[in-house]
């Protein structure tokens, strides 16, 4: 038998780690969604109050039957019913009728026990405990918005259609019941009920109808019959649809027409090919010519779509072409027009210049008129002193290292003008200008004045180490005109810094620009695996000053110096009057911080939780953040605001939250991607418009041949968002040949 001495027995025990119990993160327990702080709560007449449940860090879930809520001291906790996912309780929630709140202030105490886990050697449970100090006021109930989708728009006899209506959502945050009217003679209470369409005598209007109890909405969905050869002998054709560009009518004044034309083409030559189309309209202004013909082998038919306004705004719709084809039985196109006189596609419905990257990565703008103008980036480059370009951004000498200069002219490099004096490539036609530096930026922000900010790395020299540096670089444009009238090289941060956050303060007034720094430390102190770190760094709009805010934002969110590894900024925004900075950040997989939206000033604040990508801030400095998501031939664009004060208690999820604003969009079977700017509805005004782009971000090859490029689906939609309020409105689609799938900033 082995012995261990005594002394070693000492020893071991010495030198074992104790037990201690790991320190956990007990906040996201649950969130309390509704009611909020600074919103309050509308007794319409009574008022919800809505609770998600969640995890801790240490995965530790929620225990739902530990549930308590005590509202004004008395218990509420039977009126909660669950909220689940259909295998799990995500949430709880409760209609609250008076007494058991007042007009005026209400104090709300939730708590909730987590599930046992294993601490150290023992198993044990934690609380999480909010309390939150509400006021309601007396308020009208808000009727819902329904949404319907289905899995195809062609009903084929005994083949299953997949509706759904759980997108519905209403003001309020009232309960819905749902009711669909098949338009068969058959009915569904579920909110995503599966239907099969026996033979059809032609198209079906199905229903769909929403209630909170008090009021109604609806929404329909056209199930088309799919069109019949009508030939003896007939086999399906191709089908095929071109036009010359995006149907964007632009302006039309109400009383006149204007014209558009598609070709629909049957390319298919078998001899007994046979292509039944039939097309239609979902809006009256809108109306096709011929819609119903049918192609033989290799023919084609003009159809022209012809808008007629009667009053002025924008108007638009959705074309629909459905035909008897082997390859794509529907397509949906989106249609545009203006009512009225204006410049482009008609106003943006905001008070600031909207920026945007065109298909070249080169900025482009549109007033708030709907003028659209390109954002003069040419620049020029730093020569040395016997003549040669570096390739270095500048506007004046200053910008240069040295003795390097910045020379407005230079002499055309080959083509029709070689040898002659030139300030850009336009003075060189078929030649180029040694003297012009095209400026493309990695990220750029306005700032309501009619100034675009932009960034981009490897730019310039560092005048120290003589490394690759990036550029902050400043231009100024007519808000009237979009004609450029000053630039100007603010900073030269270090390589690897691709964001930059504005805010909507004058340059003359002390304004500032934002940027997440990049820097990689050689010899970290303590010596640890995390040797880079980002900066939160402002420059003024002025005059280039810089001044450190944080000299590391992942240390400001809870990432500790060496035990998490490094995570770079994925975006970066400013509130109007700069005193908040918000962070989207990817948190790394070993850490119990969370990937999300972080507010970094004026504290520490995760606002969103789980999503870590492009997002917003809102004039009244919520954040903002859009989705989409497809089902057949739509795409569903939504939006959401997340004020900082529902965050406070923990961080919603989105999967916790209902959108503010939806609308539909034509997909035909292509992923709908979103990008979303946030202006002022007017001048001095925390009142928000919205503006939302989507574009095709992946289409299945069976998609190219049916339609071109130019008609995938994309454009421009805007949303009202008034200010302290967590509704938004659809105005409306402002374009449909806008395609911004990079940068899109007010």
């Amino acid at each position: 038998m082995n012995r261990v001495p005594l002394l070693g027995l000492f020893l071991i025990a010495a030198l074992a780690e104790p037990a201690v119990a790991a320190k956990v993160d007990r906040k996201n327990l649950l969130q309390v969604l509704s009611p909020s702080v600074r919103g309050g709560a509308s007794a319409h007449p009574f008022i919800n109050v809505i609770v998600s449940l969640g995890h801790m860090s240490n995965g530790a879930a929620s225990d739902p039957t530990t549930f308590r809520a005590r509202l004004n001291g008395r218990n509420i906790s039977k009126l909660f019913e669950d909220v689940s996912d259909g295998t799990t309780v995500t949430g709880k929630r409760a209609a609250v009728e008076p007494p058991l709140f007042h007009e005026g202030k209400n104090l709300l105490r939730i708590d909730v026990r987590s599930l046992p886990f294993k601490s150290g050697h023992h198993t044990r449970a934690v609380r999480d405990v909010d309390q939150l100090r509400f006021k309601a006021f007396a308020g009208t109930n808000q009727p819902p918005h329904a949404q319907a989708t289905a899995s195809s728009d062609i009903a084929l006899p005994g083949i299953p259609v997949q509706f759904d209506g759980s997108k519905s959502t209403d003001p309020d945050l009232d309960q819905l019941t749902y009711h669909w009217d098949f338009g068969d003679g058959t009915t569904s209470d579920e909110a995503s009920p599966s239907h099969v369409f026996a033979d059809q005598a032609g198209d079906i209007t199905v229903q769909l109808t929403v209630s909170d109890g008090q009021a109604t909405a609806t929404d329909q969905i056209q199930i088309l019959e799919k069109p019949a050869c009508g030939i003896p002998g007939g086999t399906p054709g191709i089908l095929h649809v071109e036009a010359a560009g995006p149907l964007e009518f632009h302006a039309v004044a109400p009383g006149t027409t204007a014209t558009l034309a598609l070709t629909v083409r049957n390319p298919d030559s078998t001899p007994t090919s046979c292509l039944h189309t039939r097309l239609g309209t979902d809006e009256g202004h809108f109306t096709l010519a011929p819609d119903d013909f049918t192609l033989g082998p290799g023919e084609q038919k003009t159809v022209n779509v012809t808008f007629a306004p009667t009053a002025t705004g924008h108007q638009s719709a959705f074309l629909t072409v459905v035909a008897s084809s082997s390859n794509r039985s529907s397509v949906r196109l989106l249609a545009h027009g203006f009512g009225g006189t204006a410049p482009g596609s008609g106003p943006t419905l905001a008070a600031d210049p909207l920026f945007y990257l065109d298909a070249q990565g080169n900025p482009a703008g549109i007033l708030p008129s709907g003028l659209s103008f390109s954002a003069d980036n040419r620049l020029h480059t730093c020569v040395t002193s016997d003549g040669v370009a570096t390739g270095d951004v500048c506007v004046s000498d200053s910008d240069c290292i040295g003795t390097e200069t910045c020379p407005a002219t230079s002499t055309c490099r080959g083509g029709d003008n070689a040898g002659q004096t030139c300030s850009f490539s336009t003075d060189c036609p078929r030649g180029f200008c040694p003297a012009q530096n095209i400026f493309t930026p990695d990220d750029m922000c306005g700032d309501g004045s009619g100034a675009l900010y932009m960034i981009a790395e490897d730019t310039s020299t560092d005048r120290t180490t003589g490394d690759s540096v990036g550029t902050v670089v400043r231009l100024q444009f007519d808000p009237t005109t979009g004609a450029r009238t000053d630039a100007a090289v603010l900073d030269n941060p270090q390589s690897s810094t691709i964001l930059i956050a504005c805010d909507r303060i004058p340059l003359r007034s002390r304004g500032r620009v934002y940027i997440p720094e990049y820097h990689q430390t050689l010899n970290p102190v303590p010596p640890c695996a995390r040797d880079e770190r980002e900066a939160l760094t402002s420059i003024a709009k002025a005059n280039g000053n810089t001044s450190v805010l944080l000299p590391d934002i992942d240390a400001q969110v809870g990432y500790t110096q060496c035990g998490d590894s490094f995570t770079m900024s994925d975006d970066l925004h400013v509130t109007s009057d700069g005193s908040g900075v918000f962070v989207a950040l990817a948190g790394p997989s070993e850490t119990g911080v969370p990937q999300g939206i972080y507010r970094l000033l004026p504290t520490p604040l995760l606002v969103l939780n789980g999503v870590d990508d492009f997002f917003q801030v809102h004039p009244d400095g919520d954040v903002l953040y859009a989705t989409a998501t497809d089902n057949a031939s739509t795409g569903l664009v939504q939006i959401y605001k997340v004020s900082p004060d529902q965050a406070v208690h923990g961080a919603p999820r989105l999967a916790d939250l209902t959108p503010c604003a939806t609308f539909e969009v034509p997909n035909n079977g292509c992923r709908t991607a979103v990008m979303l700017a946030a202006g002022h509805a007017q001048a001095n005004s925390s009142d928000g418009v919205l503006v939302a782009t989507v574009f095709p971000a992946l289409c299945p090859a069976d998609l190219n041949p049916v339609i071109p490029a130019s008609l995938r689906p994309h454009g421009a939609i805007a949303f009202a968002s008034p200010a302290g309020s967590s509704s938004c409105s659809v105005l409306g689609v402002l374009s449909a040949e806008l395609t911004a799938t990079d940068e899109l900033t007010f």
